[in-house]
Order: C-alpha cells, then sequence, then structure tokens
C-alpha cells in the first residue's frame, strides 16, 4: 500500500520536490504524483494556467492493489491521462496545463472543470514509470 508518507518519499527519492507536487489516489492509495514546477517552464504562464514538468506513476501500485483489477487499467500509458485528470478536479480553476512533448512544448489540455477538450500529441506526452524495487 502506498500512503502518502510513502509517496512523498519517494518522490523525493526521484529527484522531484513534495511541495510542488500533487499526489494522485485512486482506490484508497497514491497511485502517483504530477509535479509543477514553474523554473522548468521558459515561457510566460497567465492566470490559472500551469506548467506540469514532470509525471509520475508508481509502477507497482497494481501489485500492492487488494483489488487489482479495479486499478490495473489507470496504469498503462494512460494513467498520465487519469492522473491529470484527477488533477483538474482537485483545481477547478486551471484553465490551461502546459507540458513538454516530443520534440516541443505544447498546450495538451485546455477548458474548464475535468473535462478533455483539447489534446495535442498526447501520445508523445512524457510519462515516467517508477519501479519501486
Amino acid at each position: 500500500m502506498i500512503d502518502l508518507r510513502k509517496a512523498k518519499l519517494l518522490c523525493e527519492e526521484y529527484g522531484s520536490e513534495p511541495q510542488l507536487s500533487v499526489f494522485i489516489k485512486r482506490n484508497n492509495q497514491y497511485i502517483g504524483y504530477i509535479e509543477l514546477n514553474k523554473e522548468d517552464c521558459d515561457f510566460d504562464l497567465n492566470e490559472n494556467e500551469c506548467f506540469i514538468s514532470y509525471i509520475c506513476a508508481f509502477k507497482n501500485a497494481q501489485e500492492e492493489s487488494k483489488e487489482p483489477n479495479e486499478i490495473k487499467d489507470t496504469l498503462r500509458l494512460g494513467n498520465g491521462k487519469y492522473m491529470i485528470k484527477e488533477f483538474i478536479k482537485l483545481n477547478p480553476q486551471i484553465k490551461a496545463i502546459y507540458g513538454y512533448t516530443l520534440p516541443e512544448k505544447k498546450k495538451f489540455w485546455l477548458g474548464v472543470g475535468a473535462k478533455f477538450k483539447d489534446i495535442i500529441l498526447w501520445n508523445n506526452m512524457q510519462l515516467f514509470y517508477l519501479d519501486l524495487k
């Protein structure tokens, strides 16, 4: 089981800053985090816009889940999309989310609430899985 304390320790272990991160939960355990570090952004953000510098999905969350079938769907590449949807639910004031895709920076979400209205080059978004051995 990955609780908030363990999720924060893992965040630090992998070089992210817990105070800049939003931890995402599903089925009573944390499945990953989104780091929002404006210093990694090379352009100006407007009000209610944010920049995602790092997304981490904990790879072994499925193995540690008591109900692996319920969490299984979020542990594919689509886990990043799920985590961003949850982030938007927690921060409904966000109007645009930026991040880096390959090969250039893109706005990969634009909208209101937890609905994806504009996802650009989603499949190229960098999503990092961390193996917790």
